[in-house]
């Protein structure tokens, strides 16, 4: 079967994925990771989407994901019908290839962490386990947020106010700082956010002064929260606790949101905690495999 190459996706393609993805998450018992929002803003200068169809229904897919210059993440799947005929490798096989010739130094495979047959298949390949991710989600039900308060937070007056242009040094730097970025990543990544219509940026404040910033993007009604740090001398005062609050609070006045998203490494323990005091719980877990280019 001919795999289609794109550089951007139609709307009825976006509508394939999405069937595919239930049908595949409706069998497996799990929730596939394709990041919906990167759906629907692929830059048309880029192949990133490879597609099989076979009698008109969409049956493989795989996706690629670039958040920064030297790292790619990819994500993919197969009907359960067509799988064991070698379609899913066809898939990986072309996009593997495409990112050698965009000059990525290694690519991180997502694989839900009950996918043992992902888990043989990318094992197979060569890949190496790297880390996991879990998935937590907050569902709130207080409509009075006036007393709403969790363990640990600080006192301080925390503001959430959208990023501004000029503050795209200071991100480059607390994705530096906050994430062991390195800095040409965090300058891509800075600026593929910003270009996206569908991602927002907030920048915390404390008396005038920036403390930490947060990602945010609105996916199945959930507000998903990603890229959060706090200025690591800010640290370990209950600024992040406060910063989810205030965030969680603000969508909820504004925007009736009651459900939220985010995801955080396992082994980060500290973090676990803070999203855990804020309400969040495990859901889901992810497991990436990295293969060296």
């Amino acid at each position: 079967m001919e795999i289609r190459k794109r550089q951007g996706l139609t709307e009825q393609e976006l509508h394939d994925i999405r069937i595919l993805a239930d049908i595949c998450d409706a069998l497996d018992g799990i929730k596939l990771k394709l990041n919906w929002v990167s759906l629907q803003t692929r830059p048309t200068q880029e192949t990133n989407d490879f597609l099989i169809y076979e009698n008109g229904d969409l049956v493989g897919y795989l996706g690629i994901y670039s958040f920064q210059s030297s790292e790619a993440e990819i994500s993919g799947m197969v009907h359960p019908l067509y799988r064991r005929r070698g379609m899913f490798t066809q898939l990986v096989d072309a996009a593997v290839e495409e990112c050698r010739q965009r000059g990525f130094a290694n690519i991180l495979f997502i694989n839900h962490h009950r996918s043992t047959a992902g888990q043989a298949f990318l094992v197979a390949r060569g890949t190496k386990y790297k880390v996991s991710e879990h998935w937590m989600r907050c569902e709130r039900t207080d409509a009075d947020l006036s007393g709403f308060h969790v363990r640990g937070m600080s006192e301080n007056n925390v503001q959430l106010r959208v990023a501004r242009e000029a503050d795209k040094e200071l991100l480059v730097q607390l994705n530096v700082d906050g994430f062991d970025m390195k800095e040409a990543d965090s300058r891509d990544y800075v600026e593929r956010t910003f270009n996206s219509p569908l991602e927002y940026t907030y920048i915390a404040e404390a008396e005038g002064q920036p403390i930490g910033k947060l990602g945010l993007t609105f996916e199945e009604g959930s507000a998903f929260i990603y890229g959060f740090c706090v200025n690591p001398l800010q640290r370990g005062k209950g600024n992040g606790r406060r910063i989810l609050v205030e965030l969680m609070n603000m969508l909820q006045r504004e925007q009736g949101k009651t459900r939220f998203e985010l995801e955080v490494a396992v082994e980060n323990a500290r973090a676990l905690g803070i999203y855990e005091d804020c309400g969040f719980r495990v859901i889901s877990a992810n497991d990436y495999y990295e293969m060296i280019l």
